[in-house]
Formats: structure tokens, sequence, C-alpha cells
């Protein structure tokens, strides 16, 4: 009973904090150009989508190059890793894994599947 009092109470006219912040934040917008806007994160592409920030073209190519020198010959690794480990789990099963590690009954596909997903 005492809520309702209370919210009966309050002046619905006035702003709220999370709307005075938000109508602040936009008069703060009206002050700056696009481009600044954009390189604050405010505003990363106009009505239909185009990008308003626009990077040096061979600066771009450079830094995606490197990031391809570093990551794809690592992950071609990972990726042979995983597949020699994949086709050895099944020889090993062969050659005695249950017998020498004790597993019984599901324990193996247990160790399997943990052993697929990671």
């Amino acid at each position: 009973m005492v809520e309702h009092n209370i919210m009966a109470t309050q002046d619905l006219s006035s702003p709220s904090v999370d709307e005075k912040v938000r109508i602040s934040h936009h008069e703060d917008l009206k002050h700056e150009t696009v481009g600044e806007a954009a390189e604050r994160g405010h505003v990363a592409t106009d009505v239909y989508g185009n990008s308003l920030v626009h990077f040096d073209p061979k600066a771009e190519a450079r830094l995606r190059l490197k990031i391809d020198f570093m990551i794809v010959p690592t992950v071609a690794l990972l990726y042979l890793f995983c597949f020699i480990d994949r086709a050895n789990i099944g020889n090993a099963k062969i050659a005695g894994l249950e017998k020498d590690l004790g597993l019984v009954k599901y324990d193996y596909n247990t160790v399997l599947s943990v052993f697929y997903i990671s």
C-alpha cells in the first residue's frame, strides 16, 4: 500500500535519470561532426549501413597480411594435430588402451567424447 502512494506521488512529467543522460548525450552529438562521432564509437554507419570511418587501404592490407601469416599456420598446425589424434585414438583402443587405463563399461566412450570436444 505504501509503494502505491510513493508511485502515485512521483511526478511523471519530469525525465528520469536515464532520460537525462540520453538527452545530454544527444546534445553532445549535435556539436560534433559525423566523423568525430564515428571515431568515438557513437555512430558507425549511416542510415543505409555504409561505414562512416575510413581506414587507409594499404595499412589495412598490411595488417591483414600480418594476421594471416600468424594465424593461418597456427590453425593449420592445430588442425593437423587434431586429425592425427583422432586417427590414433582408434588404434590406441585396439592396442589395449582400455586394459592399460582400467576403463570399464562406457569409460572409453566418455574419454572419446571429451577428446573430440576438446
